[in-house]
């Protein structure tokens, strides 16, 4: 299975969390409570997965999942307990999950640049202009939900 037909799988089994957020915050529920239970369910499952194919190892600490651990906490933890309050508020459960998807213009703008200063890190990068206007249609489609709102 290759990258885009994993994101077009992913798409479609992250969206009853949304949906589902949506309605049981309508029920009184804490988006961080389902935020939480959902996380807690994802990490358990990874874990399981990668136990499942013999690299649990891997799940041992290092200094680069030790950045990746303080980025969840800080970033990671901030971001989704907006995102899942933003769900619950909004009329439509699709409109805050579109917008947080407008991250792929940033990270398909710095990606380039820091494969030129950290190649290490980053593989090198074409610029492709299908993909560049694909994402600024997203962000222009989410400009017009923000007028729209």
């Amino acid at each position: 299975m290759d990258w885009f037909v994993k994101s077009i799988v992913a798409m479609f089994l992250m969206a009853p969390f949304f949906i589902l957020t949506n309605a049981f915050g309508r029920l009184g529920y804490r988006p961080e409570t389902m935020m939480f239970y959902w996380l807690l369910a994802v990490a358990i499952g990874i874990a399981a997965w990668m136990a499942y194919n013999g690299e649990a190892r891997a799940l041992l600490p290092d200094k680069c999942m030790s950045t990746i651990f303080i980025l969840g906490l800080v970033c990671g933890a901030v971001a989704n307990i907006l995102l899942i309050q933003a769900i619950v508020e909004s009329f439509n459960p699709g409109l805050p999950v579109a917008i947080v998807g407008a991250n792929s213009l940033v990270v398909f703008l710095v990606t380039p640049i820091l494969a030129i200063i950290i190649p290490q890190y980053f593989q090198h990068v074409g610029f492709n202009w299908t993909a560049f206007i694909g994402i600024v249609m997203t962000v222009t489609g989410i400009g017009l939900i923000c007028v729209s709102r």
